[in-house]
This record gives C-alpha cells, sequence and structure tokens, in this order.
C-alpha cells in the first residue's frame, strides 16, 4: 500500500490516517465533536482516487444538508491533480435524481417538488378539512406537520400510524391521521412530492428496480447519527453486495433530531447488522477547545445508559485552554460582559423563548445580531404592550420622531394583554390613523379605551392621556412608573401559563436592571422592534440549529431543569444530555453556563460531587452531572502534563483520558 501521500501532511494523526487508509469492507467512524472530520474525509477520498485509482464516477458522498455538501465540494475542487470530483449529495437531491429519472423512463410523468409555502398551503387545505373548521392555530399546524414528516421518515402510512406500535409518536391523534390521509391525497391530485416524498418514492423505486442506477463502489455517508429509517434503507439498497464499501461517519452523542425521525440505533448496532464485516475507526481527538470541555462532555455523557468510560472525547495539546465560567448573575449583566468578547460569539439556548432575554439586551444596546425569522421580540405580546403604553405617554413631538411602523407591529400585542377587543373595522381605522395623523390615533384610543372593556386602571390611562413623556426620558424611571401603575403586572397576568409569565417578570425585571446601569432612553425601548441582523453579528440559535458550527465565546442559556430536558421520561432525557453535549462543544475560547440561582446546586460544587439529583433541582440536572469543579482542575493537570492525583486516578474515566493523553 502507498500512503506517500498520506505521509506528507504533518497535521494528520495516526487515527485520522487509519481512516484515510482504510481499505476493508464497511466502516463506522465513531469522530467526536472538532475532530477534523471534514479533512480527513476529504483525504480519504484523494487517497482513493490517487493512491486506490478508483474513478471518482465510483465514488458517492451524502452528506446532511445543502450548506454541507456545498462545503465539501468546494474542498474537493482545491485538491490538485484531480480528473474530477466525485458526487456530493444530500439524501434529498439524490433520491430526486433517482425518482426525475424513472418519472421520464415509466412514464409518470412531472411531478412537482413543493416548497415550504406551498407544503404550508396543503397542509392548512388538509387539516381544515379533517377538523371541518376554517380556524387553525399555528402550534397545531406545527404538530401536523412534524407528526406526517415523522411517520414519512419511517415509511408509516396514515393507515399503519394507527396501530398501537406507533401511538406514542408525538401528534398522533385521530385528526392529523386524518389530515394525514388528506394530505397525501391532495399530493396526488396536485402530481406533487414533498422533500419527504423524494426519499419515500426513491425507496419503493429502488426496491422495485434495483439496477435502475448504476451503484457506487464507495458510499461515503456523513452524520450518520441523525439517518432515519429510509434514509438507512437507501443507503443499503444503493450497496452492491458483491463490491460496494460503505463507509458511515458519526458521533451517537450527537443524535439530536429524534423529533423528525433519525434514530441513534442505525449507528450504534442496525449498521452492524445490515452489513457485514464492518470494521469500527475512531476520531476520538478535537482539535477545537480544551481538556474542562472535554471532560465535562464526557462526565455528562457517561450518565448515558450505552456510554462507555473508555469512549471519550479528547483534546488535543495544543488546542485553546478554554475556560469555563458558571454564573447566576443577573441575565443583562452577563451579557453586557459576554458581548466584550473578542472574536466570533453565539448565545445557545434549548428553547428559542429562552433567548427572548439576549435578544432584547441585544435590541436595546443597538448591538448586532444574527438569527433566523423565527426568533423574534416582536412576536412577544408584554413588550409589545410595554411599547405601546410608552408610545402613548409620548408627547407629540416625541411621536412624530418615531416610525409608526413600529407601533404597527406592537398594536396586536397590546390589544392581547389589554383584553380590549376590537372589531375588525375598529382596528382597521386605529391602523390608517397610525399611518397618517398620531394625534387622531390617541385620541381614538382613548375613546374604544372608554366604551370598551379592557384591563387598564384607571391611573394608567390617566398616563396615557396626558401626552407630556418626552422621548430621552430616562428609561429606568419610566420603568418605575409602569411598575408602580400595574403595567409590569398586567403584562405578567396575561401571559398564557405559570412558566411563560415567570419568564416573562424575569425579563421586564432585567430591563429594569439594565436600566438602572446603562444611559437608556425611554425611546430605547423601541428598539426591540428594530431588525440588527447582521451576517457578522452575535449568533442567537437553539442548540438544535448548531450542529457542525463552532464559535470562539458560547453562552448557554436558558439552563433550568424545568425546561431543560423537556421530558423527563428515561429515553428522552438520554437525547436530551446529548443535546447538552452538542451544546458545550461548540466553544474555541471560552464556555460560559448561565444558570438560575439554586442553593442546591452550590452546595454540590462545594462538596465537589458528580451524580444526578435525587430531588428535583432548578438549575439543569445536566450541570450536576458535568462535574465542572473536577474538569476544570484536571484540565490544568493535563496541559501541565503532571502525574494524575490520586483523586483523579481512582476515577476509571479520569484515569483512561490522562492515559490516552499521554500516549498521543
Amino acid at each position: 500500500m502507498n500512503t506517500q501521500a498520506i505521509n506528507k501532511s504533518k497535521s494528520i494523526t495516526y487515527e485520522q490516517k487509519k481512516v484515510v487508509t482504510f481499505n476493508g469492507q464497511h466502516s463506522i467512524v465513531t469522530a467526536v465533536a472538532g475532530s477534523g472530520k471534514t479533512t480527513t474525509l476529504i483525504k480519504r477520498i484523494e487517497y482513493l482516487i490517487k493512491n486506490l485509482h478508483v474513478s471518482p464516477q465510483d465514488i458517492l458522498i451524502l452528506m446532511y444538508n445543502k450548506d454541507a455538501q456545498v462545503s465539501f465540494e468546494d474542498k474537493l475542487l482545491k485538491i490538485n491533480g484531480l480528473p474530477s470530483i466525485p458526487q456530493v449529495r444530500t439524501f434529498h437531491s439524490y433520491a430526486k435524481q433517482i425518482v426525475t429519472k424513472n418519472d421520464k423512463i415509466l412514464n409518470r410523468g412531472k411531478h412537482y417538488l413543493l416548497d415550504g409555502l406551498s407544503t404550508k398551503e396543503l397542509l392548512i387545505q388538509a387539516y381544515k378539512e379533517s377538523t371541518g373548521e376554517s380556524y387553525y392555530k399555528s402550534e397545531d399546524l406545527e404538530e401536523l406537520e412534524l407528526f406526517i414528516n415523522v411517520c414519512k421518515a419511517n415509511n408509516i402510512s396514515p393507515e399503519s400510524s394507527e396501530s398501537d406500535e406507533y401511538t406514542d409518536i408525538n401528534g398522533n391523534t385521530a385528526v392529523n391521521r386524518s389530515a394525514f390521509k388528506a394530505f397525501n391525497r391532495l399530493l396526488k391530485e396536485n402530481n406533487a412530492r414533498t422533500f419527504d416524498d423524494l426519499l419515500l418514492d426513491a425507496m419503493n423505486d429502488l426496491l422495485q428496480y434495483p439496477n435502475c442506477i448504476n451503484k457506487p463502489i464507495h458510499i461515503i455517508v456523513d452524520e450518520y447519527q441523525d439517518v432515519n429509517f429510509i434514509q438507512h434503507t437507501l443507503v443499503r439498497l444503493l450497496t452492491d453486495c458483491s463490491r460496494t464499501k460503505v463507509m458511515i461517519v458519526g458521533d451517537s452523542n450527537q443524535t439530536i433530531y429524534k423529533f423528525r425521525g433519525s434514530d441513534v440505533r442505525f449507528i450504534e448496532s442496525i449498521f452492524e447488522r445490515d452489513f457485514p464485516n464492518v470494521s469500527h475507526l475512531h476520531l476520538s481527538k478535537s482539535f477545537r477547545f480544551g481538556h474542562a470541555i472535554s471532560m465535562i462532555a464526557n462526565r455528562v455523557m457517561l450518565k448515558n445508559q450505552s456510554a462507555k468510560a473508555d469512549q471519550l472525547c479528547i483534546s488535543a495539546s495544543e488546542n485553546y485552554a478554554t475556560t469555563v465560567k458558571l454564573s447566576n448573575n443577573a441575565a443583562m449583566y452577563e451579557l453586557k460582559s459576554f458581548t466584550l468578547c473578542a472574536g466570533t460569539k453565539a448565545i445557545l439556548a434549548r428553547n428559542r423563548s429562552d433567548l427572548a432575554e439576549s435578544l432584547v439586551y441585544l435590541k436595546l444596546n443597538n448591538i448586532p445580531y444574527n438569527t433566523n425569522k423565527t426568533l423574534s421580540s416582536a412576536k412577544q405580546d408584554e413588550l409589545a404592550f410595554l411599547s405601546v403604553i410608552a408610545y402613548l405617554a409620548l408627547n407629540h413631538e416625541s411621536k412624530a420622531l418615531l416610525d409608526p411602523s413600529i407601533i404597527k407591529i406592537a398594536m396586536r400585542g397590546f390589544l392581547n394583554c389589554a383584553e380590549l377587543k376590537t372589531t375588525r373595522s375598529q382596528y382597521s381605522k386605529l391602523m390608517k390613523m397610525l399611518s397618517s395623523d398620531h394625534s387622531a390615533f390617541h385620541a381614538y384610543i382613548l375613546e374604544l379605551l372608554a366604551t370598551l372593556k379592557h384591563k387598564l386602571n384607571d391611573d394608567i390611562i390617566k398616563f396615557i392621556s396626558i401626552q407630556k413623556l418626552p422621548r430621552d426620558n430616562d428609561l429606568y424611571a419610566l420603568m418605575t412608573i409602569f411598575e408602580a401603575l400595574g403595567v409590569i403586572d398586567i403584562a405578567v397576568d396575561s401571559s398564557c401559563n405559570r412558566r411563560q409569565a415567570n419568564h416573562i417578570a424575569r425579563l421586564l425585571e432585567n430591563i429594569k436592571n439594565l436600566a438602572a446601569s446603562s444611559p437608556l432612553q425611554s425611546h430605547n425601548l423601541f428598539n426591540i422592534f428594530s431588525h440588527n441582523n447582521s451576517k457578522g453579528g452575535i449568533v442567537l440559535s437553539t442548540i438544535h440549529g448548531t450542529k457542525g458550527l463552532e464559535w470562539d465565546h458560547v453562552m448557554l442559556t436558558g439552563l433550568n431543569d424545568e425546561s431543560f430536558p423537556s421530558s423527563k421520561e428515561s429515553g428522552e432525557i438520554q437525547e436530551e444530555r446529548r443535546l447538552f453535549y452538542v451544546g458545550v462543544t461548540r466553544c474555541i475560547k471560552s464556555l460560559t453556563l448561565h444558570i438560575p440561582e439554586d442553593e442546591m446546586l452550590s452546595h454540590w460544587l462545594e462538596n465537589g460531587w458528580y451524580s444526578t439529583p435525587k430531588r428535583t433541582p432548578i438549575a439543569t440536572r445536566f450541570i450536576y452531572e458535568s462535574d465542572i469543579q473536577n474538569a476544570i482542575i484536571f484540565s490544568s493537570v493535563c496541559r501541565e502534563r503532571k502525574y494524575i492525583p490520586k483523586e483523579f486516578y481512582r476515577d476509571q474515566q479520569y484515569r483512561e483520558y490522562h492515559q490516552q493523553l499521554l500516549k498521543s
């Protein structure tokens, strides 16, 4: 075997070299976060083509999304001396290639691939048919869409979903089953496919016409921990038993898309069951973060049932010595410190709602951020309510300086919180006045408050009637006035449930505390409706949206046990623990864990305990399980290459980590 091309690279590790030069039949490559798997796979393909003389046309690489596909292709194009590059496809694009070809050959006619908007329109139609009602809630539609996605990912028909075997699928209700059936009928009537149908139809074509494509000699599949039944079956059907070699790459600790139909068992056991002569390869060294992060991740994951003490994520010695900070300071105070860090930054949370405080802070201070459209403080009725009250209290000169579109955005939230039930014509009249004459708008609001039922007290109405507040009024003073008038109480009481009420109360208290320590003025309150979305801004994202990404500085927030883990069932907690693992392993230079005050946790940390609390904690149980204090101390032992102290040597996982580090 000629390994000359591989040996030229000084950066390649022994583990990476084994993956690159592997010449067995099938293989599972377990790759920890930040292990350089993309670089390794690029070198693997170069080795296959240059050293083993495999034709690029005989290699298929399947990636988990379009961005990963494009990035991988770009890297392949930079390799010198390749006659061409292999096919790099997502599962969906490769499935589309198969079914489009067969549609033509088999005269099945043209099928329209629905985009997100068209799919939603068809879902709405199917839902309305099933309920017999014209009204629907957005969350009901989201649940239906997710239910259909999971069913299709597992090849479950609407009729099969009624079986007891599948009743535990989220959203499996009689209405959703009926809507699923109607949705499939509408697709057929419109000669249309969704992205999920591409995979299903490709699978059925390969089952019915096994030779409808030329099967590759080498298949490489990235992020295999996230595949579902259909995707795994496609890989199986694309394999020519006599000659195809399949290499799957992934990390079972990063299986976080169960709600979409992915199943960790495909990488942990099913692949080895379905493919003969499977070799296990490892990329256990991370080049992203320091030893403290590796040990926090290892300690947390050891609590999962399938985990083993010697299956470790190990940091490279040359990595940055990542700092870890555990903080229960007020969110606004911690955010102020975090935003001053030099380098790329991301604020991550389990749920979108837990990012609201961060988003409001960044908006109030005009700090650029980068987030998707689903995360918006403008959707929070309580903040909209406060903003409209502030607008109504402004003097005429200050109102004239504000963009009326801001208040247009906020009006629905104000009406909801105030429980001011306007007719459609009254609301339309308000919107027209707001665009043309703010004085007439103000007078009409007061007229509606005098004639319709609402929750505003006399003091609030008097406050907004006077209209004497200047736009440069101190924001802290305004929040204090809001408290005294009962505006804050109305905002909190209007929240839909106890958790949301607690969340908004904390958010409003944090805004007041921020205003007390910052030169913010009343008009800054309207910044929450501004759009400072910038590509180079601080990233705000749920952890689910961060796979494969990294930043210099990461803050995890929303670390309350009430919401993280989102379910307290044993199997669900294991998935949530993997989600925590993904979150903590996104950082390079620093990790800030922003937690609520929890006396029990303080006691835990003082004693250096490492266990899952039997009593329900306030901070997420994953903080208790991460052994933070010991992980930080141990990281300095690793950096300085000291002998391992007795207290760490007694623990198999610490001992194993230290031994593997010395070997490397």
